[in-house]
């Protein structure tokens, strides 16, 4: 059973499903419902149903680090 993440849709809030290969590769998604081509980063809503990697943890906290330095 391949991995899975639900991701919602920044322009019509559908929520779908995608291959944990477009996580990995960070390849821009496709809402199934109004067709808008988006990274999961801009995604309101992003929720993955796999224990998190070392890779998804380190680009966690450089998002993180940058906030914080956008903020100081």
């Amino acid at each position: 059973m391949p991995q899975i993440f639900w991701s919602t849709c920044p322009k019509c809030k559908a929520k779908f499903t995608a291959e944990k290969l477009l996580w990995d590769r960070n390849d821009p998604l496709m809402c199934p419902q109004c067709l808008t081509y988006f990274y999961r980063d801009e995604s309101p809503d992003v929720y993955a149903v796999w224990s998190p990697s070392f890779g998804d943890l380190r680009a966690l906290a450089e998002k993180i680090k940058k906030e914080v330095k956008e903020t100081q």
